[in-house]
């Protein structure tokens, strides 16, 4: 699960949860989204080398 909302990961039906807060009330997704998905890739990978050990 991805989302700004940190209580998502209290939910006994997700596994994993990055969250990815708000920073501004303003759009910037379409600026940043390079930005974002190395951030949900680089996480990712924090959480799968974590299973492996």
């Amino acid at each position: 699960m991805i989302t700004a909302n940190p209580q998502i990961s209290e939910l006994p039906f997700v596994q994993e949860a990055i969250i990815f807060p708000h920073q501004t009330h303003f759009q910037t997704h379409a600026f940043m989204y390079q930005f974002i998905m190395d951030l949900i890739v680089s996480k990712f990978k924090q959480l799968t080398d974590r299973k492996r050990m």
